[in-house]
C-alpha cells in the first residue's frame, strides 16, 4: 500500500470550489455590514460635533455656527458631503469675520465623508444662541446619511429641535 502525502488536483479544485461559493453568499451581507458600520458612525460623528457645537454657545456665551464654509461666508448648499465647519460668530451670521474688535473663531472642522454616500441637510447653516437654543424662528434641522443607492434600514437622520435638542435615529422609509 502507498500512502500521498498531500492534494490531488481535484481535491484542490473541490476546495477552491467551496471556497468560492462561500465568498459569494457572504459577500453581499459583508458589503452591507460595511455600509451600515459607516452609516452609524458617521451619524455619530455629526451628533457630537452639533453637540459640541450646542456646548460651545453655552459655554462661551456667543452665537456658534455650523455650515459649509466657501471662503469666509457660509455655503448655500444644503449637500454636506463635502463636510462642515463649526465657528463662534460674533458678527454678521454666517460670515468669518469680526465685529467690534472680537474676531470669529473656527472651532471644529468636520471633513469630508464617503464620496459614495448622500448627506443632505434641511438648511445650508444653522446656528446655536448663547442659550443653547437654534436661532430665533428656526425649524427643527434635519440631516440625513445614507450609504450608496439609499437603503433606508442603513440612513440615518440627525435632528434638532428649536430648543437645541440633538437625537439620532434611522431615517424613516419616504
Amino acid at each position: 500500500m502507498h500512502h500521498h502525502k498531500g492534494l490531488t488536483l481535484a481535491e484542490l479544485a473541490i476546495v477552491i470550489a467551496i471556497i468560492a461559493i462561500l465568498v459569494a453568499v457572504a459577500q453581499p451581507s459583508f458589503s452591507q455590514l460595511i455600509s451600515n458600520q459607516r452609516s452609524n458612525t458617521a451619524a455619530k460623528q455629526i451628533n457630537q460635533s452639533f453637540m459640541f457645537a450646542r456646548n460651545q454657545a453655552l459655554n462661551y456665551g456667543a452665537r456658534v455656527t455650523v455650515c459649509q464654509l466657501e471662503g469666509n461666508n457660509c455655503s448655500a448648499s444644503t449637500d454636506w458631503k463635502n463636510g462642515y465647519s463649526i465657528f463662534i460668530d460674533n458678527g454678521v451670521v454666517g460670515i468669518v469675520d469680526s465685529d467690534n474688535g472680537q474676531q470669529d473663531v473656527i472651532i471644529n472642522v468636520v471633513n469630508n465623508f464617503n464620496s459614495q454616500d448622500q448627506v443632505q441637510a434641511s438648511a445650508a447653516s444653522f446656528s446655536f444662541e448663547s442659550h443653547g437654543f437654534l436661532n430665533a424662528n428656526a425649524a427643527t434641522i434635519q440631516l440625513s446619511y445614507c450609504p450608496p443607492k439609499q437603503q433606508s434600514s442603513q440612513c440615518k437622520l440627525i435632528s434638532i429641535s428649536p430648543a437645541g435638542k440633538i437625537n439620532t435615529s434611522d431615517k424613516p422609509n419616504t
